[in-house]
């Protein structure tokens, strides 16, 4: 069988990993970290961040089962609101995306087996046991009503406190009561049952512990001969939970042969040492900081057109919304239609040293280091053959592609006025050599009646199926991109990579370009004239784009939002 495998860099994705490889099945790993994940024949590693749509998503494609295993599991010993705020989107995110992939990729596969715990069994006190016992249900709801609505077969496992001492066995605080009862299984067992879940036809619910219910005092008590690790907070609402499963059939069902039947740890050598960084499982063994107040910051994005700029210069009162900003601790990070040098030169005549969301959100680009972090791309194919079809239409169309900084063109004449601010052209070339490569972008430029023609077809053949992204920027010019090109998403992958809490960024939206960062703002609000509605009532209108009414709000947004995270309930 091929499978997919998301957290191969976690506890248990390790072992599945080479589990189904010694058995003689393929593996395709999609991990945050591909440099960590040693090289083995039949294992493919996609470097990929399962909670964001990307490339990877289309690797699912020509696989037999998915297991998804990433953000399973979440260190911090102790969660915050932030940081649980972070898990929450984290887990329930990347478990969107993976049924994405597998409902919409052709030859994808119709076998999903997850990993959750039994938190979900039932209610929880309140406090972070009960947040985490909520989003365990969550989880498991979103992953059964996907199966319901889209005929995916999905089997749960509910996993009990898991025990590895290989790993350090979990210490029990001493203020938990040593009399209650432990369900448990040890990993080497949630293992063998995660490789026999992808074979079986099992589908709903399973319940993933081992035959033996001791209490808590009888793992203290063994405690003595392992080396312990800090309890995470998942760990500390688990000790707390019924002996005995409740109505889910058990997962010997699946095959699964005990190895661990009753709780007999033994010493072994010290686990090594991991990197303070998330894993692709969502762990790190290092304490995280989250919000305001512990030097990790808060987002601002702003969009640079509607708001900062007319024309090439800065509207009166930009610079100085800005220097308030960044007074405050915000940072500043701009969203803008221009690609490669024109959006460095966005940048510094803003003076914005902070990464920039360009070509409607296809490249993330550094002003320091004058380079691109990040891009989204067209193959080559698809740039080539969406070229003739326009061509074949508006023989006359300009086309102009984008890769990374640079920009290039097959035609002679000067750029439109509606092309110009957007792009600076580096070199003219034939249309063999324009086409030879992929692009961060492909600008179309003809006459509004010929575009409009041209790009029917463009629209039946390519963006209906969702294999390329189109953004207007007037009658006679639209920008195609690969479908993974949106300023939401590249916002999500600067909160990930400036290690910022997910859904804490200040959002403003100018026009429709800026709607996937509504969606995943911490607080949104939008110029007058944005054209959408908001039924979730979570976005605010500014009653004006006024340079210093708008840094007056967003500061005031800040530091209501701080402290609400930093006040304690009654």
């Amino acid at each position: 069988m091929r499978i997919l495998l998301t957290g191969i860099t976690g506890l248990l994705g390790t072992r599945l990993a080479a589990r189904l490889l010694d058995g003689g099945d393929e593996v395709v790993a999609v991990t945050r970290r591909p440099e960590a994940v040693p090289a083995r024949a039949g294992l493919t590693v996609v470097d990929g961040d399962p909670t964001c749509p990307g490339p990877w998503q289309y690797r699912v494609a020509g696989c037999d089962a998915v297991v998804h295993l990433a953000c399973a599991g979440r260190d911090p010993a102790a969660l915050t609101g932030a940081g649980l705020a972070d898990l929450r989107e984290r887990r329930l995110d990347s478990l969107f995306q993976v049924m994405m992939a597998m409902e919409s990729a052709p030859g994808s596969p119709r076998r999903l087996v997850l990993l959750t715990n039994r938190l979900a069994l039932g209610a929880h006190p309140d406090g972070l046991p009960g947040a985490l016992a909520s989003l365990a249900r969550t989880h498991e709801a979103q992953a059964l009503r996907h199966a319901e609505t889209s005929g995916l077969s999905v089997l749960l496992l509910r996993a009990g406190l898991v025990i590895d001492e290989r790993a350090g066995v979990p210490a029990i605080p001493s203020e938990v009561d040593g009399a209650r009862g432990l369900a448990w299984i040890h990993a080497d067992d949630l293992v063998v049952a995660l490789a026999n879940a992808v074979r079986s036809d099992r589908t709903g619910v399973l319940d993933a512990v081992a035959p033996e219910r001791p209490v808590l005092a009888d793992l203290r008590a063994r405690q003595g001969d392992v080396d312990g690790r800090p309890p995470t907070g998942e760990t500390l609402a688990l000790l707390g939970w019924p002996t005995r499963p409740e109505s889910e059939p058990t997962i010997e069902v699946l095959g699964v042969a005990f190895r661990h039947e009753r709780l007999d740890v033994a010493k072994s050598p010290p686990a090594p040492v991991r990197d303070s960084r998330p894993d692709a499982a969502g762990a790190s063994s290092g304490p995280a900081e989250h919000g305001p107040g512990h030097g990790r910051g808060r987002l601002v994005v702003l969009p640079a057109e509607g708001l900062l700029i007319e024309g090439d210069r800065p509207v009166a009162g930009a610079l100085e919304l800005l220097e308030r900003l960044d007074s405050c601790g915000l940072r500043v990070v701009l969203a803008t239609s221009r690609g490669g040098r024109a959006a460095l030169e966005l940048a510094d005549s803003l003076s914005v040293r902070t990464p920039v969301i360009a070509a409607d959100g296809a490249a993330i680009l550094d002003p320091l280091r004058r380079e691109v972090v990040r891009t989204e791309v067209l193959a080559a194919e698809q740039v080539a053959a969406i070229a003739m079809a326009v061509r074949t239409t508006a023989s006359d169309a300009l086309l102009v592609v984008e890769r990374g900084l640079q920009a290039f063109t097959d035609g002679g004449r000067p750029l439109p006025d509606s092309l110009s601010p957007l792009v600076e052209i580096d070199d003219r070339v034939d249309t063999a050599a324009l086409l030879a490569r992929p692009a961060t972008r492909l600008l179309v430029h003809a006459p509004p009646r010929r575009l409009r023609r041209a790009l029917e077809v463009v629209r039946d053949t390519w963006w209906r199926e969702r294999r390329i992204a189109m953004n207007d920027h007037g009658p006679d010019l639209v920008a195609m991109t690969a479908p993974t090109a949106d300023r939401g998403v590249a916002l999500q992958r600067l909160e990930l990579g400036m290690d910022v809490p997910r859904r804490s960024s200040l959002v403003v939206a100018a026009d429709a370009r800026d709607r996937g960062m509504l969606e995943f703002a911490g607080i949104g609000f939008r110029l007058p004239l944005f054209p959408d509605t908001d039924p979730t009532g979570r976005v605010r209108t500014l009653a004006s784009g006024e340079p210093g009414l708008v840094a007056e709000t967003l500061v005031r947004a800040h530091l209501e939002a701080g402290m609400r995270a930093t006040t304690p309930r009654a």
